[in-house]
């Protein structure tokens, strides 16, 4: 099978704990995010809750402008919350197609 490079940024704190998570469970970085695709693409979803506690609004919001911020130097458009309905939409026909 080919094989595709994927690179993702992401702070350097965070990737050295991840880094140490990975290894500690006897895997690389590489084969977590493979894990984590896989499990993507089988279930058709993430595969695990995401939420924002109720009493952690200020991290989540911290969270959501690093993304911005992150989004902004890559120089990337973030999308409207039409361009996003309109994009699931679309996923949504062509999956009931196949």
């Amino acid at each position: 099978m080919a094989q595709a490079t994927f690179s993702v940024r992401m702070e350097k704190n965070l990737k050295e704990k991840f880094a140490g998570v990975c290894e500690s469970i006897g895997m690389n970085m590489s084969t977590a995010i493979n894990v984590f695709a896989n499990a993507v693409v089988d279930k058709r979803k993430i595969p695990f809750e995401i939420e924002v506690p109720s009493n952690d609004n200020a991290k989540f919001m911290e969270t959501i402008n690093a993304m911005r911020n992150a989004v902004k130097r890559s120089n990337i458009n973030e999308l409207s919350l039409d361009e996003i309905n309109a994009i699931i939409k679309d996923t949504r026909q062509k999956r009931h197609k196949k």
